[in-house]
C-alpha cells in the first residue's frame, strides 16, 4: 500500500495528537441517531 504524505500547516496541534483523533475517527463511527440515546 502507498503512504500518502501529510502536512499540517497552520495547525495549533501536535501531528501526534490529530493521527490519534482521525484514528479513533475512523475506527469507532458514531451517527447522529446513536448519540439521541446519550443524555
Amino acid at each position: 500500500m502507498k503512504r500518502m504524505a501529510v502536512e499540517f500547516k497552520g495547525v495549533h496541534l501536535p501531528k501526534s495528537v490529530l493521527l490519534y483523533a482521525v484514528f479513533f475517527y475512523v475506527r469507532y463511527p458514531v451517527s447522529y441517531r446513536e448519540l439521541q440515546g446519550f443524555p
